[in-house]
């Protein structure tokens, strides 16, 4: 025997669909209003390709964001997920994406310099203030003209501020130098001072070391004190960088 719905019954499901895509709508703008207002304020222009309610919070797909006349700067996230309470954001993570650079060190240098010019004065927090928790993982980060190449790149800020930056492998090029480090992780307390770097595996390549024509030119041996010298400078640099 088979059971037809009552009209009644298609009607009330009809209702609560219609209210439930209503419901839906209202949401996507709503969260849009509040991301594109945050984003005005900090002058970043966001984009997001669609926006879908969690238990928790909020979900975020295709989030594409650049500081406002950086150019240079391409920043794209596969999914940001922002859980909300009663009292605001407790926390955002990210998982996926990709930061494209390009351009001149000195180029992009100038451009940030003028867009943090432009953002309003800081309301400054209180010492030992919470910071709503923030972890990016799984990013890749590309920088051709610096020959910067890095995968699984992470961002971690607990709630008191520090930050770990992280990468699963990252690689640079200069000048027929390159440098390569596994599992990197570099930790900042909540004033951005260096507070550690560690790494499971790191080497240094030379495509050639010059060696200088000493049938035409005359030798200068270096002396003793400058040797010194140099090395002083090295271990007072490394020192001040928490590095041995």
């Amino acid at each position: 025997m088979r059971l037809r719905p009552s009209r009644r019954t298609l009607v009330a499901i009809s209702v609560v669909a219609t209210l439930a895509a209503t419901a839906s709508f209202g949401f996507d703008r709503w969260v849009r209003a509040r991301v594109a207002e945050e984003a005005e304020r900090r002058h970043i222009d966001v984009s997001i390709a669609s926006v879908r309610p969690t238990w928790s919070g909020v979900r975020l797909v295709g989030v594409r964001a650049r500081p406002r006349g950086v150019d240079a700067i391409d920043v794209r996230f596969d999914e940001a997920r922002v859980d909300i309470a009663r009292s605001g954001v407790t926390a955002v993570r990210v998982a996926g994406g990709s930061v494209e650079v390009r351009g001149a060190e000195s180029e992009i240098a100038a451009s940030l310099r003028s867009w943090r010019a432009g953002l309003p004065a800081s309301r400054g927090e209180s010492a030992g203030a919470t910071r709503v928790p923030i972890s990016i993982a799984g990013i890749a980060v590309h920088w051709p003209a610096r020959h910067v190449e890095a995968s699984g790149a992470s961002v971690q800020r607990d709630a008191d501020g520090g930050f770990v930056v992280g990468a699963e492998s990252v690689s640079v090029e200069e000048r027929g130098v390159a440098a390569r480090a596994e599992a990197l992780r570099v930790r900042l307390d909540a004033d951005r001072a260096l507070r550690g770097v560690t790494a499971a595996k790191a080497t240094i390549t030379y495509d050639s070391i010059p060696t200088p024509d000493v049938s035409t030119a005359t030798a200068t041996a270096t002396s003793v004190p400058e040797l010194r010298a140099v090395r002083a400078r090295v271990a007072e640099e490394a020192e001040r960088r928490h590095i041995d």
